[in-house]
C-alpha cells in the first residue's frame, strides 16, 4: 500500500515522515501541487531520499512546472529526473490546466525518441470512470504512453463505479503486450472531506451522490473498493494524510474489518496492530532474474542489480556460460576468447557467488550450450516449479556494447518478449556512456556545424558527452537480496586446466574487494605522480593496473570516475584514459566492421608480409633500422634492469639513470656498438648492422 505525503514546509514533512517510519509506511508518493512545486518540491523529495527504508514515488506535473514553452519545461523535466535519481519511478501527470503542445503522452515520446534516460521508469494516470465517449480516447493515450517502453505503473484515478472499475481493467490486463503495475487511489471519508467535495468537486473524479452525502454508505464504499482492488491485483494509493494513530487504526479496520459507528466520527479509538498492506487475494512472488555478463561482475555500483530489488519481490542472479569455445565466439562475434579472460571470470565467478551468498542470496550457473532462449525459458520453469507462487515477470541484465553482441541480445530479448511475457531491460553496466546517446549528439552537432567535426578524437568526443545529462554518482549495493525460496539447481564449469595458470592466480588476486582496493591505493598514492611516472613500468604505483578488472567489471568505470574526481588531482591525463576507453567502444559502435575493414578505405591497400625470417630479424633486433635496433635492445635490457636493482653490487634508481647510461657507439662499416654501464658493470650488445 502506498501512502500520499502531506505537509506545510520541510520541518512539518520530516515530523510526518518520522510517524510514518514509527508505524511502519514506508512506500509514499509525494504530489506537485500549487504550493508543493519547484525548489519545495525537490528539497522535499530530497529530504525523504535522506531518510532510510522510504520507497519514494516523486510526482511531476506539467501544469505546475510549466516554464512558458515546451522546450524550457522539457529541460526542467530532465533536470528533475537528474536530481531524483535514485527513487523508484515518476509519476508524470499532465495536470488539470492543459498545457498547448506539451502534456504527459508527448514528454514521454520525446524522452523515448531521444535516447535519454532509458533507464527512467514513470507512472500514468488513467481514469477508468470517464464517460463512454471520452473512454476510447482515454485508453489510446494510454497505451501510446505504455507503447514508450518507459512506463512502468499505471495509477487509476479515484471513482465510485466499481463495476465500471472491474471491465476496464480487466480489458486493460487482456489487450496489453506491455507488462506494469497497477496503483489504484482511494480516500478515507470523513464528514470534512465530503462537505469540501460537494462545494468544489474535482475535475475528472467522478462519485455517486450517494457517497458525497452519506458517510456510512461511504466507508461501506471505501471497504468494497479495498476488496476489489484486493481482487484485481491493485495497489491501494492512500490519498488522505495520517496524523494520529487513530487515523491509522482507522485505515486498517477498512482495509479488513467491520468499522464501528464511533470511528466514522473519528473518536475514542485505541491504537491498534498496525498492517502496511491490504490482504491480497493473489499471493505471487514477482520475480525478476538478474542475468549477469562477462563485463560486470560485481555487485557494488551495479544498476540492473539495484533496480531488481527495488522493482520486484525476488531476484535470482543468473550467469549463463558455453563449453563451446566457437559458439561462444560467434554469439560474442569475436574471435575465441583468450584462455587468461576465462580464468579471470572463472575466478571471478568465484567471488561473485561469495559475495551475493552474503547478501542472503547465490549465483546460478547455466550452460547455454542450445542458446539463450532455451536456456532462460528452462529457468523460468526451473524457477516456478520450485513454487507455483513464483512468477517471473522480468530480466534485467547489462548491454553488451559491441554491435554484433548488442544485435544478438536484441534478438533474443524480443523472443522472450514474445513467447514467455517476460519484460527484459537493459542497463549500462560497463562504460561512462551508451555509444548510442553520443551517437544522438553527434548527429545534432554534425547539423549545427554544417556536417564538419574533428570525428573520432578525444577532445571531441569529451565535448560530447558534456552535452549529456551528467553522470549520477555509483550506487552502494542492497544490504540483502530479497529471496523467498530455493535457487534453482546450476550446471557445473569445469576450466581446462595449463601450466601458467597458477601463475596468473599468484600475480593477482581476482576479486572485487582487491580490484577496489588496487583502486583506492592508486588515486591515493599513484595519481598525484601519474604525469611524472605514467611511462614507468618498474615502479608499483606508477599505473592503475585496473585494466582486467575494469574490463570483466570487478570494478565499475563510474566509480574510478568519481574517485578521480574526489581526489581533486590536477592531472587530467588519467581522467582521459576513461574517455579513450569510452571513445574505443564508441567507434566500434559507428564502424561495426572496423576489425575487418579500415574506417579509411585506402588502409585496406596496406600490403602484410608473411615472411617468418623477417618476423624472427625484428624480433632480435636484426632489421639494419638504427630505431628498431635500438628499441628491441632497450625492450631486452628491461629485465636486466630489475636484475641489477635487486644485487647489491649496485642498480638503476630512476630512469634518467638509465639513459645516461646507455650509449650507442659508431664503428667501422657502419655499424653500432650499444653498450650500458651500471656502477662499474657494461653490458654490451652485438654489433649490428644498420646499412
Amino acid at each position: 500500500m502506498r501512502f500520499e505525503l502531506f505537509f506545510k514546509d520541510l520541518k512539518d514533512l520530516r515530523k510526518v515522515l518520522d510517524f510514518y517510519q514509527k508505524n511502519n509506511l514506508c512506500k509514499v508518493n509525494i504530489p506537485c501541487k500549487a504550493k508543493l512545486k519547484r525548489k519545495l518540491l525537490l528539497d522535499s523529495i530530497s529530504t525523504t531520499m535522506s531518510q532510510r527504508n522510504f520507497r519514494l514515488t516523486p510526482h511531476f506535473s506539467i501544469a505546475y512546472e510549466f516554464d512558458r514553452t515546451k522546450e524550457r519545461t522539457m529541460k526542467k523535466l530532465y533536470t528533475f529526473m537528474e536530481k531524483t535519481h535514485g527513487v523508484e519511478e515518476i509519476l508524470l501527470v499532465s495536470g488539470s490546466q492543459k498545457r498547448k503542445g506539451l502534456d504527459s503522452l508527448s514528454a514521454l515520446q520525446e524522452i523515448s525518441s531521444s535516447g535519454k534516460h532509458k533507464e527512467a521508469r514513470f507512472g500514468v494516470a488513467f481514469n477508468p470512470y470517464l464517460p463512454t465517449d471520452e473512454m476510447k480516447l482515454e485508453r489510446k493515450r494510454l497505451q501510446q504512453k505504455v507503447e514508450t517502453g518507459l512506463v512502468s505503473t499505471v495509477y487509476l484515478q479515484f471513482g465510485t463505479d466499481l463495476k465500471k472499475l472491474k471491465a476496464e481493467i480487466t480489458a486493460l490486463i487482456s489487450n496489453s503486450r506491455h507488462r506494469f503495475k497497477i496503483v489504484g487511489s482511494v480516500f478515507i471519508p470523513s464528514r470534512q472531506f465530503l462537505a469540501q467535495f460537494r462545494f468544489r468537486p474535482w475535475r475528472g473524479v467522478f462519485c455517486s451522490e450517494k457517497y458525497l452525502n452519506d458517510i456510512e454508505y461511504a466507508m461501506t464504499f471505501t471497504q468494497n473498493l479495498f476488496r476489489a482492488y484486493a481482487d484485481l491485483n491493485i495497489e491501494p494509493l492512500v490519498e488522505s494524510a495520517l496524523r494520529k494513530n487513530s487515523d491509522v487504526s482507522l485505515l486498517r479496520r477498512l482495509v479488513g474489518h467491520d468499522v464501528k459507528p464511533t470511528e466514522i466520527v473519528g473518536h475514542d479509538v485505541k491504537p491498534t496492530e498496525i498492517v502496511n498492506s491490504a490482504p491480497e487475494k493473489s499471493t505471487d512472488i514477482r520475480t525478476c532474474i538478474l542475468l549477469y555478463t562477462c563485463f560486470d561482475l560485481r555487485v557494488h555500483d551495479h544498476p540492473a542489480l539495484n533496480a531488481s530489488c527495488r522493482d520486484f519481490d525476488e531476484v535470482i542472479p543468473l550467469f549463463l556460460w558455453n563449453s563451446e569455445p566457437q559458439a561462444e565466439a560467434e554469439y560474442s562475434g569475436f574471435n575465441v576468447r583468450p584462455f587468461v579472460s576465462e580464468i579471470w571470470i572463472h575466478e571471478s565467478l568465484k567471488d561473485l557467488e561469495r559475495s551475493l551468498k552474503k547478501m542472503n542470496a547465490g549465483l546460478v550457473l547455466r550452460n547455454k550450450s542450445k542458446g539463450v532462449v532455451q536456456s532462460l525459458k528452462k529457468l523460468i520453469c526451473d524457477i516456478e516449479s520450485l513454487d507455483n507462487r513464483r512468477k517471473v515477470r522480468a530480466i534485467y541484465t547489462g548491454t553488451r556494447f559491441e554491435p554484433h553482441a548488442r544485435h544478438q541480445d536484441k534478438i533474443w530479448a524480443d523472443v522472450l518478449r514474445r513467447e514467455s511475457k517476460v519484460d527484459v531491460k537493459f542497463f549500462n553496466t560497463s562504460l561512462l556512456y551508451d555509444p548510442r546517446e553520443v551517437q544522438r549528439v553527434e548527429k545534432t552537432c554534425k547539423q549545427k556545424s554544417g556536417g564538419f567535426a574533428h570525428f573520432g578524437t578525444l577532445m571531441w568526443f569529451v565535448r560530447l558527452t558534456r552535452q549529456l545529462p551528467p553522470l549520477s554518482r555509483p550506487e552502494s549495493p542492497p544490504k540483502t537480496l530479497p529471496l523467498h525460496g530455493p535457487l534453482p539447481p546450476s550446471s557445473t564449469w569445469m576450466l581446462e586446466s595449463k601450466k601458467w595458470h597458477a601463475k596468473i592466480l599468484s600475480s593477482h588476486t581476482i576479486t572485487e574487494a582487491a580490484g577496489r582496493m588496487i583502486l583506492r591505493n592508486f588515486v591515493s598514492r599513484g595519481l598525484p605522480k601519474y604525469e611524472r611516472n605514467r611511462s614507468r613500468l618498474d615502479l608499483p604505483d606508477a599505473t592503475s593496473r585496473l585494466s582486467a578488472y575494469l574490463r570483466h567489471g570487478n570494478v565499475s568505470p563510474r566509480e574510478l570516475h568519481f574517485a578521480i574526481i574526489d581526489a581533486g588531482s590536477p592531472s587530467k591525463t588519467f581522467k582521459r584514459r576513461l574517455f579513450w576507453r569510452d571513445l574505443a567502444y564508441f567507434q566500434h559502435h559507428m564502424f561495426p566492421k572496423m576489425y575487418e575493414v579500415g574506417i579509411r578505405k585506402h588502409y585496406d591497400e596496406t600490403e602484410w608480409s608473411e615472411n617468418s625470417e623477417l618476423l624472427n630479424l625484428w624480433k632480435f633486433g636484426r632489421t639494419g633500422f638504427p630505431l628498431c635496433v635500438l628499441q628491441m635492445f632497450t625492450r631486452s635490457l628491461s629485465h636486466l634492469y630489475k636484475s641489477f636493482e635487486q644485487t647489491k653490487q649496485g642498480g638503476c634508481r630512476n630512469a634518467r639513470a638509465v639513459r645516461n647510461r646507455f650509449h650507442a657507439t659508431k664503428c667501422q662499416n657502419g655499424r653500432f656498438r650499444f653498450s650500458f654501464h651500471v656502477y662499474g658493470y657494461e653490458l654490451v650488445s652485438r654489433i649490428e648492422s644498420v646499412s
